[in-house]
Protein backbone atom coordinates (compact mmCIF):
# COMPACT_ATOMS: atom_id res chain seq x y z
CA UNK A 1 0.00 0.00 0.00
CA UNK A 2 2.39 2.38 1.09
CA UNK A 3 5.89 1.16 2.66
CA UNK A 4 6.54 -1.50 1.19
CA UNK A 5 10.01 -2.46 1.40
CA UNK A 6 10.39 -4.64 4.23
CA UNK A 7 13.77 -4.59 4.41
CA UNK A 8 14.65 -1.23 5.20
CA UNK A 9 12.30 -1.30 8.30
CA UNK A 10 14.49 -4.54 9.24
CA UNK A 11 17.86 -2.37 8.81
CA UNK A 12 16.33 0.46 9.93
CA UNK A 13 14.87 -1.69 13.54
CA UNK A 14 18.40 -2.89 14.01
CA UNK A 15 20.16 0.75 13.85
CA UNK A 16 17.57 1.62 16.83
CA UNK A 17 18.95 0.31 20.01
CA UNK A 18 16.42 -0.98 21.95
CA UNK A 19 12.33 -1.29 20.57
CA UNK A 20 11.55 0.62 23.79
CA UNK A 21 13.14 3.39 22.88
CA UNK A 22 11.10 4.01 20.01
CA UNK A 23 8.08 4.50 22.02
CA UNK A 24 9.38 7.03 24.93
CA UNK A 25 12.24 9.30 25.47
CA UNK A 26 15.40 8.78 27.38
CA UNK A 27 15.33 10.34 30.79
CA UNK A 28 18.75 11.79 29.51
CA UNK A 29 17.10 13.82 27.35
CA UNK A 30 14.91 15.81 29.77
CA UNK A 31 17.95 16.30 32.55
CA UNK A 32 19.27 20.22 33.12
CA UNK A 33 16.40 22.09 31.32
CA UNK A 34 13.39 24.14 32.40
CA UNK A 35 10.03 22.80 32.68
CA UNK A 36 9.12 22.40 28.99
CA UNK A 37 5.55 23.67 27.83
CA UNK A 38 3.79 20.27 27.15
CA UNK A 39 4.34 19.39 31.04
CA UNK A 40 2.85 23.06 31.80
CA UNK A 41 0.04 21.66 30.20
CA UNK A 42 -0.09 18.50 31.27
CA UNK A 43 -0.37 17.21 27.61
CA UNK A 44 3.11 15.19 27.15
CA UNK A 45 1.93 12.37 24.55
CA UNK A 46 1.83 12.25 20.71
CA UNK A 47 -0.34 9.69 19.80
CA UNK A 48 1.63 7.71 17.18
CA UNK A 49 -1.85 6.01 15.81
CA UNK A 50 -1.24 2.33 13.63
CA UNK A 51 -3.97 1.29 10.86
CA UNK A 52 -2.35 -1.59 10.08
CA UNK A 53 -4.25 -5.09 9.94
CA UNK A 54 -2.60 -6.78 12.26
CA UNK A 55 -2.11 -9.97 9.80
CA UNK A 56 -0.15 -7.30 8.12
CA UNK A 57 2.32 -5.55 10.47
CA UNK A 58 2.27 -5.21 14.28
CA UNK A 59 3.44 -1.77 16.23
CA UNK A 60 6.78 -2.89 16.56
CA UNK A 61 6.99 -2.76 12.69
CA UNK A 62 7.07 0.83 12.92
CA UNK A 63 9.91 1.22 15.69
CA UNK A 64 12.21 3.42 13.40
CA UNK A 65 9.51 6.05 12.62
CA UNK A 66 8.64 5.49 16.11
CA UNK A 67 12.20 6.06 16.90
CA UNK A 68 12.36 8.86 14.74
CA UNK A 69 9.37 10.75 15.49
CA UNK A 70 10.95 10.77 19.40
CA UNK A 71 13.93 12.42 18.02
CA UNK A 72 12.16 15.27 16.24
CA UNK A 73 9.79 15.70 19.39
CA UNK A 74 12.73 15.65 21.71
CA UNK A 75 14.34 18.22 19.53
CA UNK A 76 11.24 20.66 20.42
CA UNK A 77 10.41 19.88 23.88
CA UNK A 78 12.34 16.77 25.57
CA UNK A 79 9.21 16.03 27.96
CA UNK A 80 7.13 14.58 24.87
CA UNK A 81 6.60 11.22 24.31
CA UNK A 82 5.34 8.64 21.66
CA UNK A 83 2.78 6.43 22.91
CA UNK A 84 1.67 4.50 20.29
CA UNK A 85 -1.93 3.07 19.73
CA UNK A 86 -3.88 1.12 17.61
CA UNK A 87 -7.22 1.31 15.81
CA UNK A 88 -8.41 -1.30 17.87
CA UNK A 89 -7.67 0.15 20.87
CA UNK A 90 -9.73 3.63 19.87
CA UNK A 91 -12.10 1.29 18.73
CA UNK A 92 -15.84 3.39 19.24
CA UNK A 93 -13.96 6.26 21.07
CA UNK A 94 -16.04 9.32 20.46
CA UNK A 95 -13.56 12.40 20.53
CA UNK A 96 -14.34 13.19 23.97
CA UNK A 97 -13.15 9.63 25.37
CA UNK A 98 -9.72 9.91 23.10
CA UNK A 99 -9.05 13.43 25.09
CA UNK A 100 -9.86 12.10 28.48
CA UNK A 101 -8.01 8.85 28.08
CA UNK A 102 -4.62 10.13 26.51
CA UNK A 103 -4.78 13.98 27.04
CA UNK A 104 -2.69 13.99 23.81
CA UNK A 105 -0.99 17.69 22.75
CA UNK A 106 -0.89 15.86 18.83
CA UNK A 107 -2.32 12.74 17.11
CA UNK A 108 0.74 12.08 14.51
CA UNK A 109 -1.37 9.44 11.77
CA UNK A 110 1.40 6.74 10.89
CA UNK A 111 2.08 4.90 7.81
CA UNK A 112 0.68 1.58 6.94
CA UNK A 113 1.67 -1.78 5.48
CA UNK A 114 -2.10 -2.53 4.65
CA UNK A 115 -3.98 -2.47 1.14
CA UNK A 116 -6.60 -0.65 0.54
CA UNK A 117 -8.62 -2.88 -1.58
CA UNK A 118 -8.79 -5.27 1.86
CA UNK A 119 -11.27 -2.52 3.55
CA UNK A 120 -13.83 -4.52 0.88
CA UNK A 121 -12.82 -8.20 1.87
CA UNK A 122 -11.87 -7.60 6.01
CA UNK A 123 -15.42 -6.37 7.53
CA UNK A 124 -12.97 -6.69 10.76
CA UNK A 125 -10.99 -4.12 9.70
CA UNK A 126 -13.61 -1.86 7.59
CA UNK A 127 -15.17 -1.26 11.06
CA UNK A 128 -11.83 -0.24 13.06
CA UNK A 129 -10.86 2.02 10.24
CA UNK A 130 -14.74 3.24 9.50
CA UNK A 131 -14.45 4.14 13.66
CA UNK A 132 -11.26 6.02 13.45
CA UNK A 133 -12.40 8.45 10.51
CA UNK A 134 -15.45 9.25 12.24
CA UNK A 135 -12.56 10.09 15.39
CA UNK A 136 -10.77 12.01 12.54
CA UNK A 137 -13.46 13.93 11.62
CA UNK A 138 -14.95 14.85 14.65
CA UNK A 139 -11.57 15.31 17.25
CA UNK A 140 -10.11 19.21 17.04
CA UNK A 141 -6.93 17.51 18.79
CA UNK A 142 -4.16 18.92 16.62
CA UNK A 143 -3.29 16.46 13.71
CA UNK A 144 -0.56 15.60 11.50
CA UNK A 145 -1.44 12.24 9.38
CA UNK A 146 1.63 10.59 6.84
CA UNK A 147 1.67 8.17 4.27
CA UNK A 148 -1.47 6.06 4.65
CA UNK A 149 -3.15 7.94 7.28
CA UNK A 150 -2.72 10.96 4.92
CA UNK A 151 -4.76 8.78 2.40
CA UNK A 152 -7.29 7.80 5.00
CA UNK A 153 -7.47 11.62 5.69
CA UNK A 154 -8.95 12.24 2.23
CA UNK A 155 -10.75 8.81 2.82
CA UNK A 156 -12.39 9.93 5.75
CA UNK A 157 -13.63 13.10 3.90
CA UNK A 158 -13.80 12.48 0.30
CA UNK A 159 -14.52 8.75 -0.06
CA UNK A 160 -12.53 6.21 -1.80
CA UNK A 161 -12.42 7.95 -4.96
CA UNK A 162 -10.36 10.05 -3.51
CA UNK A 163 -7.38 8.29 -3.55
CA UNK A 164 -5.64 6.00 -6.24
CA UNK A 165 -2.81 3.36 -7.18
CA UNK A 166 -0.28 5.11 -8.66
CA UNK A 167 0.37 3.86 -12.51
CA UNK A 168 2.72 4.07 -15.39
CA UNK A 169 0.64 6.08 -17.37
CA UNK A 170 -1.71 9.24 -16.84
CA UNK A 171 -4.75 7.87 -15.46
CA UNK A 172 -4.22 6.34 -11.53
CA UNK A 173 -6.96 4.24 -10.81
CA UNK A 174 -8.99 4.74 -7.96
CA UNK A 175 -9.44 2.91 -4.98
CA UNK A 176 -13.30 3.21 -5.46
CA UNK A 177 -13.15 1.51 -8.96
CA UNK A 178 -11.18 -1.50 -6.91
CA UNK A 179 -13.83 -1.86 -4.24
CA UNK A 180 -16.81 -1.84 -6.51
CA UNK A 181 -15.79 -4.87 -8.09
CA UNK A 182 -17.44 -7.55 -7.16
CA UNK A 183 -14.64 -9.34 -5.72
CA UNK A 184 -11.77 -6.62 -4.87
CA UNK A 185 -8.49 -6.84 -6.71
CA UNK A 186 -5.74 -6.95 -5.02
CA UNK A 187 -2.09 -5.25 -5.91
CA UNK A 188 -4.23 -3.60 -8.77
CA UNK A 189 -2.38 -2.56 -11.33
CA UNK A 190 0.40 -4.66 -12.14
CA UNK A 191 3.06 -4.12 -11.89
CA UNK A 192 2.49 -1.72 -9.33
CA UNK A 193 5.24 1.69 -9.85
CA UNK A 194 5.23 4.04 -6.83
CA UNK A 195 7.71 7.23 -5.05
CA UNK A 196 10.31 4.72 -2.95
CA UNK A 197 13.71 6.77 -2.04
CA UNK A 198 14.41 10.57 -1.27
CA UNK A 199 12.50 12.93 -3.30
CA UNK A 200 11.68 16.79 -4.12
CA UNK A 201 9.01 18.20 -3.64
CA UNK A 202 7.85 22.07 -3.24
CA UNK A 203 5.82 24.52 -1.80
CA UNK A 204 2.63 25.25 -4.10
CA UNK A 205 1.79 29.02 -4.74
CA UNK A 206 -1.61 29.06 -3.01
CA UNK A 207 0.60 27.78 0.20
CA UNK A 208 2.70 31.09 0.53
CA UNK A 209 1.32 32.07 3.51
CA UNK A 210 0.57 28.96 5.52
CA UNK A 211 2.48 28.70 8.76
CA UNK A 212 4.12 25.51 7.99
CA UNK A 213 5.34 26.53 4.49
CA UNK A 214 6.68 29.74 5.61
CA UNK A 215 8.01 28.35 9.16
CA UNK A 216 10.26 25.89 6.84
CA UNK A 217 11.48 25.41 3.19
CA UNK A 218 10.15 25.84 0.03
CA UNK A 219 11.68 23.36 -1.98
CA UNK A 220 12.81 20.28 0.81
CA UNK A 221 13.89 16.79 -0.21
CA UNK A 222 11.89 14.41 1.76
CA UNK A 223 11.54 10.34 1.96
CA UNK A 224 8.49 8.46 0.73
CA UNK A 225 7.64 5.11 0.23
CA UNK A 226 4.24 4.32 -1.28
CA UNK A 227 2.46 3.46 -4.27
CA UNK A 228 -1.25 5.29 -3.47
CA UNK A 229 -2.25 8.50 -3.70
CA UNK A 230 -4.58 11.31 -2.93
CA UNK A 231 -6.03 12.58 -5.79
CA UNK A 232 -8.66 14.56 -4.22
CA UNK A 233 -8.19 17.76 -2.22
CA UNK A 234 -11.87 19.02 -1.85
CA UNK A 235 -11.86 20.64 1.50
CA UNK A 236 -7.70 20.76 1.87
CA UNK A 237 -5.56 23.20 0.56
CA UNK A 238 -2.65 21.87 -1.30
CA UNK A 239 0.93 23.33 0.45
CA UNK A 240 3.01 20.87 -1.27
CA UNK A 241 3.67 19.24 -4.60
CA UNK A 242 5.93 16.57 -5.90
CA UNK A 243 8.91 19.10 -7.88
CA UNK A 244 9.65 17.73 -11.23
CA UNK A 245 12.47 20.19 -11.97
CA UNK A 246 14.52 17.52 -9.57
CA UNK A 247 15.56 14.24 -10.51
CA UNK A 248 14.89 12.18 -7.30
CA UNK A 249 17.69 10.77 -5.10
CA UNK A 250 16.74 6.50 -5.57
CA UNK A 251 18.01 3.98 -6.92
CA UNK A 252 14.78 2.00 -6.84
CA UNK A 253 13.45 0.07 -10.14
CA UNK A 254 9.56 0.76 -9.83
CA UNK A 255 9.60 4.84 -10.30
CA UNK A 256 6.33 5.68 -11.20
CA UNK A 257 7.24 8.16 -13.99
CA UNK A 258 4.28 10.64 -13.40
CA UNK A 259 5.52 12.37 -9.75
CA UNK A 260 2.69 12.14 -6.40
CA UNK A 261 1.27 15.84 -6.99
CA UNK A 262 -0.11 15.92 -3.64
CA UNK A 263 2.24 15.99 -1.18
CA UNK A 264 1.16 17.83 1.48
CA UNK A 265 -2.28 19.78 2.49
CA UNK A 266 -4.00 21.31 5.10
CA UNK A 267 -7.41 21.02 6.21
CA UNK A 268 -9.82 24.35 5.37
CA UNK A 269 -11.51 24.43 8.64
CA UNK A 270 -10.24 27.44 11.11
CA UNK A 271 -11.33 25.49 14.00
CA UNK A 272 -8.83 23.07 13.64
CA UNK A 273 -5.18 21.91 13.05
CA UNK A 274 -5.18 18.84 11.01
CA UNK A 275 -2.32 18.83 8.12
CA UNK A 276 -1.40 15.25 6.08
CA UNK A 277 1.98 14.69 4.50
CA UNK A 278 2.81 12.07 1.46
CA UNK A 279 6.09 12.03 2.70
CA UNK A 280 7.94 11.10 5.76
CA UNK A 281 9.05 13.84 7.92
CA UNK A 282 9.84 11.63 11.10
CA UNK A 283 12.48 9.58 8.79
CA UNK A 284 15.61 11.18 7.00
CA UNK A 285 17.22 7.70 5.46
CA UNK A 286 15.55 4.97 3.53
CA UNK A 287 18.07 1.75 1.41
CA UNK A 288 17.39 2.76 -1.77
CA UNK A 289 18.97 6.12 -1.06
CA UNK A 290 21.89 7.57 0.98
CA UNK A 291 20.53 10.84 0.48
CA UNK A 292 19.09 12.61 4.10
CA UNK A 293 16.19 15.30 3.71
CA UNK A 294 18.64 18.41 5.21
CA UNK A 295 16.94 18.49 8.95
CA UNK A 296 13.60 19.15 6.73
CA UNK A 297 11.43 16.72 8.33
CA UNK A 298 12.72 17.71 11.94
CA UNK A 299 11.89 21.45 10.95
CA UNK A 300 8.35 20.14 9.69
CA UNK A 301 7.82 18.63 13.12
CA UNK A 302 8.89 21.34 15.27
CA UNK A 303 7.09 23.35 13.38
CA UNK A 304 3.86 21.94 13.75
CA UNK A 305 4.21 20.86 17.50
CA UNK A 306 4.40 25.00 17.77
CA UNK A 307 1.46 25.46 16.02
CA UNK A 308 -0.09 22.47 18.16
CA UNK A 309 1.72 24.22 21.60
CA UNK A 310 -0.27 27.44 20.46
CA UNK A 311 -3.91 25.85 19.76
CA UNK A 312 -3.60 24.53 23.03
CA UNK A 313 -2.61 28.22 24.89
CA UNK A 314 -5.71 29.79 23.51
CA UNK A 315 -7.22 27.02 25.24
CA UNK A 316 -7.85 25.63 28.77
CA UNK A 317 -5.59 22.90 29.77
CA UNK A 318 -8.32 20.44 30.40
CA UNK A 319 -10.39 21.18 27.21
CA UNK A 320 -12.08 18.54 25.44
CA UNK A 321 -10.63 17.75 22.03
CA UNK A 322 -14.12 17.17 20.15
CA UNK A 323 -16.70 19.37 18.32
Amino acid sequence: MREGRRRFFARAAAVTAGSAAAFALPKSARADKPVPFAAKLERTRILYVVIDRPADALPEDHAPNTRGLAVAASSYDPALQVTVVTVDELMGMDAQTLDATYKPLAIYGAGSFSEWFMYGIDADWRGKLDSYMRLIRSTTIPMLAVCGSHQLVAIAFNGFSAVAHMTAGPSPVRISEELSMPTPRGLWPNPRPGEEGTYPVIAASAAETDDLVRATTRAPWAASHHKDMVVDTSGFALIYQGDDGRAPATTAGDQVPLRCRVQAMRRLDPGRILYSTQFHPEMTRFDESTMTDGGFGKAWMASFLRLARSWWDARSPDVVGGQ
